[in-house]
């Protein structure tokens, strides 16, 4: 069939127009109508292979530790199946009775399946109880979990009465016993509890974690926990991706733990670092000294001011909106007469879409500024300071100005008010202490004294 509507396509790929006289109009328009369903199942076939084939080569792409672990079974199941699944009965009230349902669902299940469990398999265990009746409290979970042990070690009745040949040799193979209620589907009230018994590889996959940590870099350092942890991210990604066309079965990566990291920064612009950073801004650099300002005066983030336009800047309501924000939510942050003072030149005789800032070398928006800013930094004579410290920076001055948590954390677009305590960097004082502080420093920025200015909207 699609051959010959192949035929009728002519090596142009595409029905002619002069085929309606042979065919008739409801026939040429049935015949397209075919062509094209057939044309779009052969591109989403197309996507599917594309999409099977990226995933092999990102699993491919893997750096060789990764190889080798991956080879040897450490995050993908071994030659030897344990992996095993059944569909167990529901709760009785008898538990002779129930043992021995479950004992009888998991052996049928494991000859059809062809998997044997020897005295030194590393194994876990997950059980998915769908309620009936009262809701399961933890004492009843504990019982049930105790009379599928004894289950699939074969102890139908009492321990000692003589058992079945059992499932698992020894309860101490079971390292992880996990229980999960569920509520039976809408379609099938009666749905039965499922168990799934699977190669425990906590062990390696802790293993594979902490030799990563040892590693090194290309640069010859040690690789930080951060690094790590977005390996196992990217990892992680490439199995939940896997799963859905069917190439993998489980995601091994989310039942890793990640490092703790302790990632908290305490540094920020000092005001008398302020000056001294702003001087060293000049020459090839000039464009830094809005840039500092600007960071300081609205909290943006690197990425929201580079890419900052002019429509955006609102010079009638000296309003600065933030559109593309790292959480999706636009924010609007005022403009002070010092923020208006350097925005304005740059904005005029631009139009609406252009950028602020754009690079005098390439003519378009500057894409990083970190070399510049370390540049800046050394001859400053400054010392553990990055371009988000910055941000830090314009939140503890806030702070220090009086601002509450909740009135910060609306300004810097956080929607936690957790987060922005990350950012207010300054120790607590009373408030005499404040006053004292506030007199001492002198800030040039939204928080210099003009705090009618400063609106959350």
């Amino acid at each position: 069939m699609f051959a010959a509507h192949r035929t009728l396509l002519g090596p142009a790929g595409g029905l002619r127009q002069s085929d309606s006289a042979l065919l008739g109009d409801r026939s040429y328009i049935a015949v397209e109508q075919i062509v094209g369903r057939e044309r779009r199942e052969e591109r989403l076939s197309q996507l599917r292979d594309a999409a099977k084939g990226a995933l092999i080569r990102a699993a491919a792409s893997i750096q060789p530790f990764y190889r080798d672990d991956l080879t040897k079974g450490v995050l993908i199941v071994r030659k030897r199946r344990l992996k095993l699944i059944a569909r167990i009965p529901n709760f009785m009230s008898d538990s002779v009775a129930w043992r021995k349902g479950i004992y009888e669902a998991v052996t049928k299940a494991q000859r059809r399946a062809g998997v044997r469990y020897s005295k030194t398999d590393k194994l876990e265990v997950e059980v998915r109880f769908h309620l009936q009746g009262r809701k399961l409290t933890i004492l009843d979970l504990d019982n049930r979990l105790k009379d599928v042990g004894d289950a699939l070690q074969g102890f139908i009745h009492d321990k000692g009465a003589g058992g079945l040949k059992p499932v698992i040799p020894n309860d101490n193979q079971i390292y992880r016993l996990t229980a999960e209620k569920r509520l039976p589907s809408k379609h099938d009230r009666e749905a039965l509890s499922t168990i799934t018994i699977r190669r425990y590889d906590g062990d390696a996959r802790e293993t594979l974690k902490n030799r990563r940590r040892q590693s090194f870099t290309r640069c010859k350092k040690q690789r930080s926990p951060a690094s790590v942890n977005r390996e196992l991210e990217l990892l992680s990604r490439i199995f939940s991706l896997a799963i859905r066309p069917g190439l993998a079965d489980s995601n091994p990566c989310s039942r890793v733990s990640k490092f703790k990291l302790q990632n908290q920064r305490h540094r920020y612009l000092l005001p008398d670092e302020e000056p001294t950073l702003l001087a060293q801004c000049i020459g090839s650099r000039k464009h830094l000294a809005t840039m500092i300002q600007f960071a300081i005066g609205t909290g943006a983030r690197k990425s929201e001011q580079l890419g900052l336009r002019v429509r955006q800047c609102d010079f009638f309501r000296d309003l600065i909106i933030f559109d593309k924000t790292k959480s999706g939510r636009p924010r609007i942050v005022e403009m002070n007469s010092e923020v208006r003072e350097i925005v304005l030149p740059l904005c005029k005789g631009k139009r609406p879409d252009d950028y602020v800032w754009i690079n005098a070398k390439t003519g378009g928006p500057f894409t990083d500024i970190k070399n510049s800013f370390v540049g800046a930094c050394f001859d400053a004579k400054i010392e553990g300071l990055v371009w988000h410290d910055l941000r830090a920076t314009y939140g503890t001055r806030l702070g220090e100005a009086g601002f509450n948590a909740y009135d910060i954390a609306k300004l810097m677009g956080h929607a936690n008010i957790s987060t922005s305590q990350r950012y207010v960097r300054n120790l607590p004082v009373g408030s005499g202490g404040a006053v004292m502080l506030k007199n001492q420093r002198r800030h040039n920025t939204v928080t210099n004294g003009h705090f009618g200015s400063l609106a959350i909207l």
